[in-house]
């Protein structure tokens, strides 16, 4: 059985490192009065899918001049044949009763929510295990 990678194409922004020098007090490079945004008596006529409009072309123009966008390839395989929507609402499941577990306290308790974890666990791992068992025939 062959898997073959699909490639997407997105645009992202790395915001983290570059927006928290510019978001400190005093930092910010461009007066407000040169926004046109910020020129209240140009917008009395503007209806408000206009004003959406500029509101949405102002706030990517200035992120396009503080953090540029850039493309990133983002590589991601197919997922098996074998593992079909049966499979994926088991994981589901799985993760689910995880979270209530760790919301009751650690895994290794005797919890009502971890041991109903460990069972669904086991049970997906089975099932698991015949899925890819009767794909292989």
């Amino acid at each position: 059985m062959v898997i073959v990678a699909t490639t997407a194409y997105t645009n992202q922004r790395d915001v983290r490192s570059q927006m928290l020098a510019v978001l400190r007090p005093g930092r910010f490079p461009y007066r407000p009065a040169s926004i046109l945004l910020c020129d209240v008596q140009s917008h009395n006529d503007l209806d408000g899918d206009v004003l959406a409009s500029l509101y949405d072309s102002t706030i990517t123009g200035l992120l396009d001049r503080q953090v540029p966008a850039r493309s990133v390839t983002c590589r991601r395989c197919l997922s098996s044949l074998w593992f079909d929507d049966e499979c994926r609402m088991a994981k589901r499941n799985v993760r689910r009763l995880e979270r209530a577990a760790r919301r009751e306290g650690p895994l290794a308790s005797s919890s009502s929510a971890s041991t109903a974890w460990r069972a669904q666990r086991r049970a997906y791992f089975e099932l698991l295990q015949r899925k890819q068992h009767t794909s292989e025939l």
